[in-house]
């Protein structure tokens, strides 16, 4: 298991969501369900943004050290990239590093907002073999119960992210 898996089943068990052996844990009330299936919808979106942050930043830094990143298979496009960045001053790559954070924050924020307007309509998650009591069920996740996904990202973001908010501002 690699570290990001690790960081996020941490979390989910935490939160009680994953039990002892690994299955994930559904509460009985169908309102409790939903809020559950839109945070973990929540926690995909933030786990997708903290991998693309991190390449970036395994990349502008030359480290090697993100969990897809192999100085072995290296492809000719990344490594031009890399040594661009090799050639920047330090204060040169945070800005760039800065940059990323802000750009990707951003287009994640979009992303909610268009999922939240999204014609109209709601959106369903559907789950197929993670809860014995029911092998195949639909959970709307939008709208919410009380707030827009792009209000939430806020709080998934201080929740989930391995990168944000840890060492940065907002």
């Amino acid at each position: 298991m690699t570290p990001q898996q690790e960081f996020y089943r941490r979390i989910m068990t935490k939160r009680g969501w994953l039990s002892e052996d690994g299955t994930i844990k559904w509460p009985s009330d169908e309102r409790e369900r939903r809020a559950m299936a839109r945070e973990l919808f929540g926690l995909e979106l933030v786990s997708e943004l903290d991998d693309g942050v991190e390449h970036a930043e395994d990349e502008i830094y030359d480290t090697f050290q993100a969990a897809w990143s192999s100085k072995d298979k290296i492809a000719e496009d990344a490594a031009q990239r890399r040594a661009v960045f090799c050639s920047m001053t330090d204060e040169q790559k945070r800005a760039t590093l800065d940059l990323v954070h802000h750009f990707g924050e951003s287009m994640l924020f979009s992303f909610c907002c268009h999922l939240d307007q999204f014609c109209s309509c709601g959106i369903r998650m559907h789950l197929s073999g993670t809860n014995p009591q029911k092998p195949e069920e639909e959970l709307q996740i939008q709208p919410g119960d009380f707030l827009d996904m792009h209000d939430e990202l806020g709080q998934w973001l201080e929740a989930f992210s391995r990168i944000y908010g840890k060492d940065q501002e907002a």
